[in-house]
């Protein structure tokens, strides 16, 4: 919904195209035009209603970001001048590598990569990818909204019955390849008092996690869902944010709170070190002695954490903002329909 935004503040046309009704609702709510097409699968009959839809709203270039919609997407566009445009940000990585999606590829005018790490994956697993042009542009922040604030952040621990002691925050899906389990046992390896652990999110692994946390004494909360306004007051109220997660195309939750000041510790995977820089403390993937020396090194140390999250929200501001990212998608998108015009009977 950012990158519909950006185009239509250039003063381009934007539209979504979803098969989830709720994702139709939100961006109508957000200001985003939306059309809920009944796409959910792959089908011949799915790229007929896309290319009909693609028709009504005179779209000139289709950007995708799902094995599916590239599918649909290269059919559709067949035989026309819409250029096809494809953001790599598959979970875990997970690129497809089937003879339906590389025959598709073909039909890509664009590939937009989020990191220089996600290039490097994609040479070493699905270099068919990197076939058309491609360009790196980060996710974007709005680096105001996430502004560390005070206020929010006491609500925050309010709701969860916290005092204004230490707490390490993680924000992310309770799935496995998140490693939470690191997480919870690197606190588990702290000298007493040990912080709170505040997992923001869902998934399969909370029941698991909790009987870790017990087993190690840990004090373990959970927060299910938070809305979008009250996201800025979580990283506020965090002392610390751990990411162990091993696999990640960019760490938009990490971004988010080092734009808010939040001194972060993340694993050494996917793209997390690349988005991290010198502006956090990058640990061996699923090594809990490490999380368990940085946490503790953090926790001892205020001028160091205040120091990393001064220089944490430096570098979003330099890096990774709303407005870079947005200007960055009307450059490449605009570029791909001028070379697909140019190469179109």
């Amino acid at each position: 919904m950012h990158i519909a935004r950006g185009v239509a503040a250039a003063g381009g046309h934007a539209q979504m195209f979803a098969s989830a009704r709720d994702v139709v609702m939100r961006a109508a709510s957000e200001g985003v035009s939306a059309t809920e097409l009944p796409v959910a699968h792959t089908s011949l009959r799915a790229p007929a209603l896309l290319r009909q839809a693609l028709k009504q709203h005179g779209i000139e270039v289709l950007l995708v970001d799902k094995r599916r919609d590239l599918v649909h997407g290269a059919l559709a566009v067949r035989g026309t001048g819409i250029a096809l445009a494809m953001r790599f940000n598959f979970p875990r990585w997970d690129a497809p590598q089937d003879p339906l999606a590389r025959l598709a590829y073909r039909r890509v005018d664009v590939t937009i990569f989020l990191t220089e790490s996600a290039v490097r994956f994609a040479d070493d697993h699905v270099a068919y990818m990197l076939r058309p042009p491609h360009v790196v542009i980060p996710e974007g922040i709005d680096v105001q909204r996430f502004k560390r604030n005070a206020d929010a952040g006491a609500l925050f621990r309010q709701r969860l019955g916290l005092d204004d002691a230490p707490i390490v925050l993680g924000l992310a899906a309770l799935e496995p390849e998140k490693r939470f389990h690191v997480l919870v046992e690197g606190v588990g390896g702290l000298a007493d008092p040990r912080p709170p652990v505040v997992l923001v999110g869902n998934g399969s692994e909370r029941e698991s996690l909790t009987t870790r946390a017990h087993g190690l004494k840990v004090d373990l909360r959970f927060c299910d869902y938070l809305t979008p306004e009250d996201l800025p007051g979580a990283y506020s109220a965090a002392t610390i944010f751990a990411h162990p997660s091993t696999m990640e195309t960019f760490g938009l939750s990490v971004a988010e709170a080092m734009a808010a000041g939040c001194p972060v510790v993340v694993a050494s995977a996917g793209s997390l070190p690349e988005v991290v820089g010198d502006a956090g403390i990058v640990v061996p993937s699923d090594d809990v002695g490490a999380f368990t020396a940085a946490l503790a090194r953090l926790l001892a140390n205020e001028s160091e954490r205040s120091a990393l999250g001064m220089k944490a929200t430096a570098r979003v501001a330099r890096h990774f903002t709303l407005e870079q990212m947005q200007r960055a998608h009307v450059e490449a998108l605009t570029s791909a329909r001028e070379s697909r015009l140019d190469r179109t009977p």
